[in-house]
């Protein structure tokens, strides 16, 4: 199943991870663009699953409004949150 990370951004600052929250993540999320050529061509391709991840995905000022869109488009989505 394809992994998509929405976002770099965290809130943890886990020592062993690079996503932690003292990095610069000012430009760490997914564009609506990008999100929508995932979706077209992981659908093209025939996978119908798709993980949601990150860093913490749920950080993305867009999370809901994109994880509804990947639903109604189809998906079958689990998100991986450290909340």
């Amino acid at each position: 199943m394809p992994d998509l990370h929405l976002t770099h951004s965290c809130d943890y600052g886990c020592e062993y991870c690079r996503h932690g929250s003292g990095h610069d993540v000012s430009h760490a999320f997914i564009t609506w663009e990008d999100l929508i050529y995932v979706a077209d061509f992981l659908l093209a391709s025939g996978e119908g699953r798709l993980t949601i991840s990150g860093g913490e995905p749920s950080l993305h000022p867009e999370f809901i409004g994109m994880t509804s869109y990947l639903l109604e488009r189809g998906f079958e989505i689990s998100v991986n949150t450290g909340g």
